[in-house]
């Protein structure tokens, strides 16, 4: 499901894994320190697999699901809580 990750997209998943929920496209691109591009199309892929969900007020805000907290994790390989 998430075989082969690139640096960028592995430390797009450190953000979304550890950060606050809901955190704009912008703020993850910004703590992950990678392109906008990389992380739209990231969080896109993500959002198809189920493991991100978007929500809209002024921005576009992303976060885990439960589903994707524990894929993730899996793909990091950390160890789940």
């Amino acid at each position: 499901m998430l075989d082969g990750l690139t640096r960028a997209e592995r430390r797009i998943l450190v953000v979304l894994l550890t950060g606050a929920k809901n955190l704009s496209g912008r703020r993850i691109k910004d703590l992950a320190q990678v392109h906008h591009y990389q992380t739209t199309m990231f969080l896109s892929r993500l959002e198809r697999l189920k493991l991100v969900t978007t929500t809209w007020d002024v921005a576009e805000y992303w976060s885990l699901t439960d589903f994707g907290r524990i894929r993730v994790a899996e793909a990091l390989q950390l160890e789940h809580k």
